[in-house]
């Protein structure tokens, strides 16, 4: 959170030794894919190779879940070197692998997973690379808009959010909680966690929040909310 991005790095190193040391590779799993997020942004291709390695070592346990959970998270730095290809594959993979194992909230990541790599690389090329992978058309839940079952747009629940804080209402508390499992949640997409934290700092009164991070209709939301 600080910047030190080498000496978290370096604390991670540690703790997969550590874990290597106990034959923990469960442990081994979640400090792969930590290490990976925290270098994603500064460098993808490194990320997806450590994802590779906590998937090859989910693979050795033969853990559907944790196979599916790297598969997810590793789309986010594909779809940043332009991997589109790979990304969707890696997608439906994890898509497939979750859904029998009813696991609701990481097939709710991977669906907005999906969504965005169909907003980067737009429609036409989704539908086109969707079909030659799966051999079938777009599904319904997929081509429709996520406000539509939702049932509530990110701008709107930011410009709760912040005014419920501000107002002091009884529900700024629920809305804190919220923002504070989204920047918790590694199954998310990074500009979901990054607007959970955004949001968490609003709340808490900080009016100098660096909105870089976030998609320019969000932090236009933001922005328009502390006016």
């Amino acid at each position: 959170t600080r910047g030190d991005l080498d000496g978290a790095m370096k604390l991670y190193q540690q703790s997969q030794e550590i874990d290597e040391g106990l034959g923990d590779l469960q442990g081994k799993i979640v400090t792969l894919a930590n290490m990976a997020s925290v270098i994603q942004d500064k460098d993808p291709s490194q990320a997806i190779s450590i994802y590779a390695d906590a998937l090859r070592v989910a693979q050795g346990l033969k853990s559907p879940f944790d196979i599916a959970n790297i598969m997810s998270m590793m789309s986010d730095p594909l779809i940043q070197t332009k991997e589109n290809q790979k990304a969707l594959e890696s997608l439906i993979e994890a898509f497939n692998l979750f859904v029998p194992l009813e696991a609701r909230r990481e097939i709710y990541g991977t669906v907005a997973r999906l969504r965005k790599l169909r907003s980067v690389i737009g429609d036409s090329e989704f539908d086109l690379l969707w079909k030659q992978i799966t051999n079938s058309p777009l599904p319904d839940w997929l081509a429709q808009s996520p406000q539509r079952d939702q049932g509530m747009t990110p701008e709107k629940f930011i410009a709760d959010a912040i005014q419920s804080a501000r107002e002091k209402r009884t529900e700024a508390e629920e809305y804190f909680k919220e923002a504070r499992r989204l920047a918790a949640d590694s199954n998310a997409p990074k500009e979901v966690q990054e607007l959970g934290k955004v949001l968490q700092r609003v709340m808490l009164g900080d009016k100098n929040v660096d909105l870089s991070k976030l998609p320019e209709e969000w932090a236009e939301a933001v922005r328009r909310a502390l006016a």
